[in-house]
C-alpha cells in the first residue's frame, strides 16, 4: 500500500497539477526539434490533462497544404536596379490629386470584422493601378 501511495506522490510531483503551471514551465530548447511521434511522446510525459496522440493523416492533411521547398527557384542574381530618375522624391504626394479621375483611390473600403480583408485590399489595389496606368479609360469605380 506504502508503494502505490509513493507512486501517486511521485507522479504528481513531476507533473504540474494546473494548466497555469503547466504553461508557465519552460520549454526546453531541444523540444522545437522534435517531430511526429516523438513530440507527442514529449507531450504526454510532460502533462496529464489530456493524451495526445499522433496520427499521420493529419500529418499529411497539413503537409499537402504547405508548398513544397521544391517548387521554389534558387535565386538567381539579378540585376541591380538603378533609378531612372536622379532627383529627390517630393516634400509631400497625394494620389487623389495626381490622379483625380480615378475616383477609386479616394475610396476606402469598409471591411469591418470582414475575413477577407485580403481580397478587399488586393483588389482594391488592382482596381486603382488599373485606372491609373489606362489613363483613367478603365474605372472599375464607376462599375459599381
Amino acid at each position: 500500500m506504502w508503494i502505490l501511495a509513493a507512486l501517486l506522490v511521485t507522479a504528481f510531483a513531476a507533473k504540474p497539477t494546473t494548466v497555469e503551471e503547466f504553461l508557465a514551465e519552460p520549454v526546453e530548447e531541444h523540444v522545437e526539434q522534435l517531430s511526429e511521434q516523438a513530440f507527442v511522446d514529449y507531450i504526454n510525459e510532460h502533462q496529464s490533462f489530456y493524451r495526445a496522440e499522433y496520427s499521420p493523416e493529419a500529418d499529411a492533411f497539413v503537409r499537402a497544404r504547405i508548398m513544397s521547398p521544391k517548387l521554389l527557384g534558387k535565386p538567381t542574381k539579378g540585376k541591380v536596379w538603378t533609378p531612372i530618375r536622379d532627383e529627390e522624391p517630393p516634400e509631400s504626394f497625394d494620389a487623389r490629386t495626381q490622379w483625380p479621375e480615378c475616383k477609386s483611390i479616394r475610396t476606402v473600403r469598409d471591411q469591418s470584422h470582414c475575413g477577407s480583408c485580403w481580397a478587399v485590399a488586393s483588389a482594391s489595389a488592382m482596381s486603382d493601378e488599373l485606372c491609373v496606368q489606362s489613363n483613367s479609360a478603365i474605372n472599375v469605380y464607376n462599375i459599381y
